[in-house]
């Protein structure tokens, strides 16, 4: 593919760079073992930029605005649901705010990156936008728990087309620079992470917390002109600009509607029934098992359809490719995105209400010792880049180290006890974490353009953004399933069931209850909070053996060898 002729920003230097790469991977092609291998890999080298180096910033600077605006949004509530619910009422409903909009953010990724394969980039991400803008003032005028809740879960399916199309960036750049690329998208989501519970925390110190979301409106309003401003109608190499002009008819039986639809089928209704038994609904009741019965019909459905309309039909092209279930790297990469999402989401919000509840913290002061975790994460992102740009280090090896990071925080997390003293180690396990998700964030995002084939570029990213965000929702709604009867149990053995119920409605009462009965409260806490950092021990150390997956017998050589070239070309090969 050309570079574009308008191009007079890039020096001479880069564009040597870019075909000395170009060069080698074609001379690495030629000594492929078979023409799938040769024609998959020779479509992934690509020698140029997109657009202009202007263009291209002003494109970054918009994505990335958007990105972290709505990855912001699933940070900020975790410390300010005390408050929030303190205003409107129902803490022991107050998963929901996150849920609400995990359910949706991770329900549509694949949706909005195939939707874009179809009508392009461009007008799917402008309309993500336009739809998350729209619901976020809508949750900033919200009167009620339960409307707010609706206008989350309708903020998130606008959320998940942004987080979804940001990574179009394999598209504007040459394959040498996807590591440096990622590890500035990596930081910026890490950034949000960060800044989240703080922003969350200030602005409801002031008891100002419908502006956690009307925040969104000037920054996102900003980022959607640049973008209609300055990025392409198409991109050339976006699969709408690879084929003959269709009618909208003609583009809409390419949606895959039923896949999509079964797709949702499975997220929604698990997580509503692991919400139900979190409020207190056992597994055999008609609020739980109807639901989880109609996800395992979803499933099977889904995975049927999948199947036939990729070994049997062209037309509509499948939501989730099946060549994804059966390739050991796709399953790797989609395994290890979704226990990283499991762990962060947890700790995200688990650990700010640590601080709340335990030692009796204001919201900003606990998103002030989220920091190490938060911080962290964009350093091991950074880091990481840094190994790989150097190639001391694979991304294959990048997923077992962040796995086994990930494992020992977690771990040491679960033994602590509610004394003030160890407040240091507890930064300490936070660094621990964050730096494991750091390192495997960025190895499964680069791992899609280096082991996926070209055609599934955007349904491959879209597939990493939606399972990273399932896997936070699923582990949320595990733990509290699980820890938040373990808590309302513990609450009870001293305490009158209306008063219990009161405390889990509004935390705020607990100051003013006899000091014993403070103690007995915090106590039982804290045997949850504990509890569901031993549920996430699981979770975390689930990376070590979906990491070894990918290790089969004939990329366990190469993955010694640090070399990212042989990553390359071997990886395409093999899709």
């Amino acid at each position: 593919m050309p570079l574009n002729p308008t191009n007079t920003e890039l020096s001479q230097a880069t564009m040597d760079d870019e075909k000395g790469l170009a060069n080698q991977l074609t001379e690495n092609i030629g000594q492929a073992p078979n023409a799938v291998m040769v024609e998959v890999t020779a479509e992934a080298v690509f020698s140029g930029y997109e657009v202009g180096f202007l263009k291209l910033s002003l494109i970054y600077l918009g994505i990335e605005l958007a990105l972290f605006m709505t990855l912001l949004e699933s940070t900020i509530v975790s410390t300010s649901v005390i408050t929030i619910t303190n205003d409107v009422g129902g803490y022991v409903k107050s998963s929901w705010l996150f849920t609400s909009y995990l359910l949706t953010f991770g329900g549509f990724p694949i949706i909005w990156a195939k939707a874009s394969d179809i009508a392009g980039r461009k007008p799917c991400l402008l309309a993500a936008m336009v739809f998350f803008l729209v619901f976020s003032g809508a949750c900033g005028a919200a009167q009620t728990l339960v409307q707010l809740i609706m206008f989350r879960w309708l903020q998130g399916i606008g959320a998940a087309g942004i987080f979804s199309l940001a990574l179009v960036f394999f598209e504007l750049i040459p394959p040498s620079k996807y590591a440096v690329s990622m590890s500035v998208t990596n930081t910026v989501v890490s950034l949000s992470y960060l800044t989240g519970p703080l922003v969350g925390g200030a602005l409801t110190s002031k008891g100002e917390w419908r502006w956690i979301f009307l925040i969104n409106i000037p920054v996102i309003a900003f980022a959607g002109v640049v973008l209609f401003l300055v990025f392409p109608k198409r991109l050339s190499r976006e699969p709408a600009a690879n084929r003959a002009e269709e009618s909208i008819a003609q583009r809409l039986r390419r949606f895959d509607v039923l896949g999509g639809t079964m797709l949702l089928g499975i997220t929604v209704p698990l997580t509503t029934a692991l919400q139900q038994a979190s409020e207190g609904f056992s597994f055999g009741s008609g609020f739980v098992w109807p639901l989880l019965l109609v996800t395992g019909f979803f499933f099977v459905g889904f995975l049927t359809w999948q199947w036939y309309a990729t070994t049997r039909r062209t037309v509509p092209e499948p939501v989730f490719p099946w060549r994804f279930l059966v390739h050991r790297a796709s399953i790797s990469i989609i395994l290890n995105t979704f226990f990283s999402g499991c762990v962060m989401a947890a700790c995200t919000v688990q650990i700010p209400q640590r601080f709340i509840v335990l030692y009796s913290m204001n919201p900003l002061a606990a998103g002030v010792r989220l920091l190490p975790f938060a911080l962290m994460t964009p350093v091991g992102s950074v880091c990481s880049a840094i190994l790989l740009d150097k190639k001391l280090v694979t991304p294959n090896a990048l997923l077992l180290i962040g796995g086994a990071l990930q494992t020992i925080g977690v771990a040491l997390f679960a033994t602590l006890t509610t004394s003030r003293e160890t407040l240091p180690q507890q930064y300490g396990f936070q660094i621990l974490i964050g730096t494991g998700i750091g390192f495997v964030s960025t190895a499964t995002f680069l791992l899609v353009p280096i082991k996926m084939e070209k055609r599934d570029l955007a349904v491959g990213t879209g597939t990493v953004a939606q399972f990273r965000i399932l896997g936070g929702v699923v582990a949320l709604a595990v733990v509290t399933c699980i820890s938040t009867p373990h808590i309302r149990d513990a609450l009870l053995e001293a305490i009158p069931p209306e008063q219990t119920h009161a405390i889990l409605e509004r935390l705020e009462m607990i100051p003013s209850l006899p000091e014993d009965t403070q103690a007995h409260v915090r106590d039982s806490f804290h045997r949850g909070f504990d509890l569901q950092m031993t549920i996430l021990i699981g979770f975390a150390a689930a990376h070590i053996p979906a990491g070894l997956v990918m290790l089969s017998k004939e990329s366990l050589p190469e993955a010694l060898r640090p070399s990212m070239d042989n990553d390359v070309v071997a990886g395409s090969g093999r899709m």
